[in-house]
């Protein structure tokens, strides 16, 4: 199985990556802004990728399963809020289209548990309506929303993971 993973040189990336190499059958590929290698995992191949420039179907023959984690950090999120819609929405929305025409079969969307709101305190399950309130949970949002429109409307196979520390 061929797993391409946007986002693989950080922190839950490289964790996902080492996961996966010491399954055999998994060839994965991790899309990058620079070419360097991930140390310690010389079986992951590293891709540079520029989602504005470069045609994403083609990045994407042959993928199996898109892991996407790539997403700006919530203090880059508050100060560039604009950059924030381009790389966490845009770049989302990118991924998902070229995964469906390339025929990818599986996408999964790695979110965060902010989208509902400041008050994370007791047990919050998916039945606590979101109320994201800074750019960074607004954006994660609405990519989850387009990541589950594509499976609703496209019945493309598509999966929101929200995560928390």
């Amino acid at each position: 199985m061929n797993i391409l993973i946007t986002g693989g040189k950080g922190y839950l990336g490289k964790r996902i990556c080492s996961a996966l190499c010491e399954i055999k059958s998994y060839n994965v590929t991790v899309t990058s802004r620079t070419s360097d290698s991930i140390s310690n995992l010389p079986k992951v191949s590293v891709l540079k990728v520029n989602t504005s420039e470069d045609n994403l179907n083609k990045v994407l023959s042959n993928i199996d399963v898109v892991i996407h984690l790539a997403a700006l950090d919530a203090p880059t999120c508050s100060k560039k809020p604009l950059e924030a819609i381009d790389v966490n929405i845009k770049d989302t929305v990118k991924w998902l289209e070229a995964s469906k025409v390339a025929g990818v079969k599986q996408f999964f969307y790695f979110s965060t548990i902010h989208v509902y709101g400041n008050q994370l305190k007791g047990n919050i399950t998916e039945e606590k309506l979101p109320n994201p309130v800074n750019p960074y949970a607004v954006t994660h949002k609405c990519a989850e929303d387009y990541v589950l429109a594509y499976q609703d409307n496209d019945h493309f196979k598509s999966y929101v993971f929200r995560l928390s520390n």
